[in-house]
């Protein structure tokens, strides 16, 4: 027994020494990194070495040992498909070749280095070797961090490789859309943390800017958000700006204000070049599908005009209402017969909404589609894995913006080399539903820029070039949900349509209104109540307005049949306001018409209506005010009447009713005395007897 619990006790602490710390004890803490690419060459050739950079930042508590920069390069793809599943992270293609790259020193807590890796393809791998004559291609490539033995990161590109120039190129036409949602509140103030995010020292939409201004080296065609343009006039002139319930002004010189005002600069020199084109987009890239469906297609149009204008006024130029970039890159049928109306002519679309085109490679040419009403558009479909890869560069943590932008280049380059013999009547369209991140859009700036097998040309120009597929697509009719937001946004709509109605000058408040319900409009709010807040504001600032018409309530006593009955109007709003006025009675009568249209310049007018009282007594008048049109109420009183004046009919029934009265009198009296006998008189002038018979003495 004495053997057994000595046994039992070594391999009862042996299970301890094994199992670690001992219960309430931390483990050691892991490494950990954030890391980003901060260059990739584009594309390289015989001479031309490969390079990229890496910026690698410790956020753990512990030094990172041995930190490392592995690359791994792949055999080259033969199709898209297969670039695709490799881009993602599933190489189809055996290993061509691994570099390695050692950082110097250990990374400590809180610390960035950055490490850049330059090779030629040759040292990489033989078959980039000029002796056995590499064939160009995309070869994907797996990028891993590593550090204290184990991987810290990785991602996944491509490098294009072409030993010589293309005899041949393929059109290559970039939308790039020029939008940031609403920064400002309901109450037309701007929330400090929103504008500091966007536009101060480590703002995003700053540098966004920047980079889509330096997107004009190429003949690039912009889509510029109006919504975008009234924002940075408005910060540049000075702004309302709430922290918390701290409301301030911000002025013209201060840093937000500044930057407004440069990225205004910057954008418009960019947007004045010849080589550019502007294209139309809705004021605040409000779902126009959405809007038809709704029957608000007014609101359409307003999206359209406002965009224009906006646009025009903040950068000088006017977009080309011709080329159209919706929502999403989303229209349906009946939203393409309604942006016709105003002189769309072409189309950016999702290649989504239409049926599936013939073809093995996918779209490579514009198409021509048909709407309600036997409306065509020439549309022209965006590349999806292009698409696809710069959108999940805007998002938060979609991935290397750097990456994710080479990544689209290499899938132009792919396109190339699928038909290169046709390449020069093909096209490829990159557009995204949003814009995308400064680094995303300077990358591919610059990968464009220099690629050998691309000719960029502008929407336009691309359709006299690559001329569309003659046969008509139809475009389906939406499938568009019931969204609870819209019944928001009619409401909102109503209530400025009234107060446009109504006010004569200035225009300023309604058009203000107007604005805030296009921004509540934009599809950036889908999936939030932001939106309908910002509408609901838009209405109750109209409602406030408007409420301040009214009609003055008053006694008013009409001493004869006819009169004048005196209205007031009553304007509180501070502007010249107009009111269709209707007058409402059972026992008055207008002989010049119960209906007038009144305008009103100051606090009150007053005007006299001729009436009629069919009748005597006390009686309520309505006074409905409504705008000029008649079409909307906006409010009203009661007046209320006293006739004291007797029609003639009343006089003749009184006075025959008078006369026959007397003349009854007259006649009753007369019979009473020629029917009393004489004694009878004498008779009552007599005392009466004593008792006894005796008569007085």
């Amino acid at each position: 027994m004495p053997r057994l619990r000595a046994a039992a006790l070594f391999a009862a602490l042996c299970a301890i020494a094994v199992a670690g710390p001992a219960v309430g004890q931390s483990a050691s803490p892991e490494p950990a990194a954030d890391v980003a690419v901060t260059s990739f060459t584009p594309h390289t050739d015989l001479t031309t070495p490969f390079r990229f950079e890496i910026r690698l930042t410790n956020t753990g508590t512990v030094p990172i040992e041995d930190a490392r920069i592995r690359l791994t390069v792949y055999q080259r793809v033969l199709s898209r498909s297969a670039l695709r599943a490799s881009l993602d992270g599933r190489p189809q293609t055996r290993e061509e070749g691994t570099i390695s790259e050692p950082l110097t020193e250990p990374i400590m807590s809180g610390r960035t280095v950055t490490a850049s890796v330059e090779r030629d393809l040759a040292q990489i791998s033989g078959i980039f070797s000029a002796r056995r004559s590499p064939r160009a291609g995309v070869y994907p490539v797996r990028i891993r961090a590593e550090g204290s033995d184990r991987e810290l990161w990785t991602g996944y590109s491509a490098i294009v490789f072409f030993p010589a120039p293309p005899e041949e190129r393929i059109n290559i036409t970039w939308i790039l859309p020029v939008h940031h949602e609403a920064l400002f509140d309901g109450d037309d103030t701007y929330p400090g943390a929103g504008v500091d995010r966007a536009l101060g020292p480590a703002g995003s939409l700053t540098p966004t800017l920047a980079a889509a201004a330096d997107a004009s080296s190429l003949r690039v065609t912009y889509a510029p958000s109006g919504l975008l343009a009234d924002q940075l006039a408005d910060l540049a002139d000075g702004f309302a700006r709430r922290d918390g319930e701290r409301r301030a002004e911000s002025v013209a010189t201060d840093a937000i204000p500044r930057a407004a005002a440069a990225s205004i600069d910057a954008l418009g020199e960019a947007m004045a070049k010849s080589s550019v084109e502007l294209a139309a987009a809705p004021y605040s890239r409000a779902d126009v599908v959405s809007l038809i469906h709704a029957e608000m297609a007014a609101d359409v149009g307003k999206q359209v005009a406002f965009g224009l204008q906006s646009v025009t006024e903040t950068f000088g130029r006017t977009p080309n209402v011709s080329v159209f970039v919706p929502a999403g890159l989303r229209i349906d049928s009946r939203a393409a017969a309604a942006v016709a109306g105003f002189g769309v002519r072409s189309v950016v679309m999702d290649p989504d909404v239409l049926p599936p085109q013939p073809g093995p490679f996918g779209p490579d040419r514009p198409v021509r589609v048909s709407g309600r009403g036997g409306v065509r558009l020439d549309a022209l479909l965006a590349d999806e894995a292009i698409r696809d890869h710069l959108e999940k560069a805007s998002e938060p943590d979609g991935g290397d913006p750097v990456l994710l932008a080479q990544s689209a280049l290499a899938e132009t380059a792919s396109a190339w080399l699928e038909r290169p013999t046709s390449a020069d009547g093909r096209a490829i369209v990159i557009a995204t539903a949003t814009t995308p991140k400064a680094e995303a859009i300077r990358t591919l700036t610059a990968g464009l820029a220099a690629a050998p097998w691309v000719t960029m040309r502008s929407a336009s120009e691309l359709l006299g070039v690559v001329p569309p597929v003659e046969d008509p697509v139809p475009l389906p009719l939406g499938n568009i949900g019931p969204r609870s937001e819209m019944q928001t946004l009619q409401t909102a709509r109503r209530a400025i349509e009234i107060l446009s109605r109504v006010i004569v000058e200035p225009a300023g408040p309604a058009a203000d209104l107007d604005r805030l319900v296009l921004a509540a409009e934009s599809a950036d709010w889908a999936g939030t109540d932001t939106g309908s807040a910002l509408a609901r504001s838009a209405k109750d600032a109209a409602d406030r307005i408007v409420g301040k018409i009214e009609a003055a309530p008053r006694r008013v006593t009409l001493t004869s049949r006819t009169g004048q009955l005196p209205v007031t109007i009553l304007n509180d709003t501070g502007y010249i306001v107009a009111v269709q006025v209707r007058l409402l009675s059972s026992k008055v009568d207008f002989p010049e018409g119960d209906r007038l249209t009144v305008q009103v310049p100051g606090r009150s007018q007053t005007i006299a209506v001729p009436a009629k009282a069919l009748a005597a007594g006390a009686f309520g008048v309505r006074i409905e005010l409504r705008t000029p049109d008649g079409t909307y109420p906006i409010g009203g009183d009661d007046l209320v009447v006293r006739s004291t004046a007797v029609s003639a009919v009343a006089l003749i029934a009184v006075g025959g009713g008078a006369a026959v009265l007397i003349a009854a009198w007259f006649r009753r009296g007369g019979k009473r005395r020629r029917g009393t006998p004489a004694g009878a008189k004498k008779a009552r002038k007599t005392k009466p007897a004593p008792e006894g018979g005796a008569q007085p003495a």
